[in-house]
């Protein structure tokens, strides 16, 4: 995960994230935007319970757009990380209630058992080793309490992608043909430009084992794991797409309790 990256395209990430009206936005936006408008934020809102009087963590906060959901569900007392300085800035602009800080996840600054929510969208997938995050994220978190975050689902990423196609599986050899095998779902490997292709950067997908075992391995209890289908509004945008993703998921949701 690389601060520069982010910063260099900020205002590019802040144009995608804030194209929501898939019925009059800009079509290339909409699409550099569409899973986290039809997939992923929605399937987040049906997991957030009530927040009120509860102390929140956004991990990976950005531009702090997810403070509108956080709100919405009864969060009053928000606090934002990110990496990138240049979307502190803009969520720090946008959303002066709450607080925002440039701070790397591995290395947080928080006392702990201090928040009693900790809320992370789309941002796991961007560390190569999670051992460190986890322990940082379950070290400020108060006992009992949630960590909610959304990340790549290796059943759609870890396929091999041909042209417009995407495959995973096998062909056995025979007299005419090798044997062939498409994707890799058993072993973390590194891809770029997943969805916002403008945006060079790097995701790590790895096995859903291994995502269970590191989050037991830091001292949570997994309580659900939700994969998401596309909404029926997606019908309205793109047909096609809502198709796929009632059959083949784009992101996991993991629900986890800190013991």
């Amino acid at each position: 995960m690389r601060a520069n990256n982010f910063n260099k395209e900020s205002d590019l990430w802040i144009t995608i994230r804030s194209t929501t009206d898939y019925k009059h936005g800009d079509p290339s936006l909409l699409k550099m935007n569409r899973a986290h408008l039809f997939i992923e934020k929605p399937a987040m809102k049906v997991k957030i319970k009530d927040l009120t009087s509860k102390k929140i963590l956004d991990v990976g906060c950005g531009s702090g757009e997810e403070c509108t959901l956080l709100e919405k569900k009864g969060a009053t007392d928000i606090t934002g990380i990110d990496i990138a300085a240049k979307l502190i800035k803009e969520a720090q602009r946008c959303y002066p209630q709450h607080k925002f800080y440039t701070m790397n996840v591995k290395n947080m600054s928080f006392e702990d058992n201090t928040f009693d929510f900790v809320y992370s969208s789309l941002m796991m997938h961007y560390l190569k080793d999670w051992n460190n995050a986890l322990k940082e994220i379950n070290r400020v978190m108060k006992p009992g309490s949630t960590f909610l975050f959304s990340t790549l689902h290796p059943t759609r990423w870890s396929g091999e992608r041909q042209g417009d196609t995407l495959l995973m599986g096998f062909q056995y050899p025979s007299k005419e043909n090798k044997l062939k095998i498409f994707g890799d779902y058993l072993n973390k490997k590194a891809i770029n430009d997943v969805g916002i292709r403008q945006i060079n950067m790097t995701s790590y997908i790895r096995p859903l084992s291994d995502m269970f075992r590191e989050l037991v391995k830091a001292n949570f209890e997994v309580i659900d794991i939700y994969e998401p289908k596309a909404t029926t509004e997606t019908k309205i945008y793109d047909q096609g797409y809502h198709e796929i993703n009632q059959r083949i998921p784009d992101f996991i949701i993991f629900e986890a309790k800190k013991k």
